[in-house]
């Protein structure tokens, strides 16, 4: 190898190394968490129930947070995701939320709890509706339904919550803190629902 071709060769490996150092570092994902609180009234639940794991259709389980750019496009955005998943996040801020309501929650599975009604709860939509840029909205939809816990798991009632959240902006703190107050409306529908429901066994 000739002397020129060297020097080009270190030449070229050194502009190489400058330019790595120079580029900047990934962006590193920003974490939310759903945090909706009953606020502190009077309870207003009595009765005993069990709650179940929620479950959630695609993709509103993962932990992106989700776009919806038109009636078939969703976009999960993987800069912004949640730090626990939302069948997870959201059954926590549920049991806290109906546990402050009065109700007794009992473990899934537990021991006497097969006489105790049933919640089952699915996450149906949870995004950020942007197919109107300058009118943005949060979207949560639960699918709720309240079982005979006897062995039959008879439907005693069903309702499907769905709230629509207007937006300042489609960015990705206030997007998430419209989900967050789409739930809570979400969860105070529920304590109401229940409440007009008998939960006596």
């Amino acid at each position: 190898m000739t002397k020129p071709l060297k020097l080009s060769l270190l030449a070229l490996l050194f502009s190489l190394l400058i330019a790595c150092s120079l580029r900047p570092p990934a962006a590193e994902p920003s974490g939310y968490l759903l945090t909706a609180t009953r606020p502190a009234t009077a309870a207003t639940g009595h009765g005993e129930l069990v709650l179940m794991p929620l479950e959630s259709a695609r993709p509103f389980g993962d932990r992106m947070l989700v776009y919806r750019e038109s009636d078939q496009r969703f976009v999960q955005d993987f800069y912004h995701v949640f730090l626990a998943p939302p069948t997870e996040n959201i059954g926590q801020r549920m049991q806290g939320w109906l546990q402050q309501a009065g109700y007794t929650l009992a473990r899934p599975g537990g021991e006497g709890t097969q006489s105790h009604r049933l919640l089952q709860a699915r996450i149906d939509a949870m995004y950020v509706d942007v197919r109107q840029p300058k009118a943005p909205a949060a979207v949560l939809g639960l699918q709720i339904r309240l079982l005979q816990g006897s062995g039959d798991n008879k439907t005693l009632a069903s309702w499907q919550l769905e709230i629509r959240e207007p937006l300042s902006s489609a960015d990705a703190d206030p997007a998430v803190q419209g989900l967050d107050r789409a739930l809570a409306r979400a969860l105070m529908q529920l304590e109401e629902k229940l409440g007009q429901t008998r939960l006596a066994n």
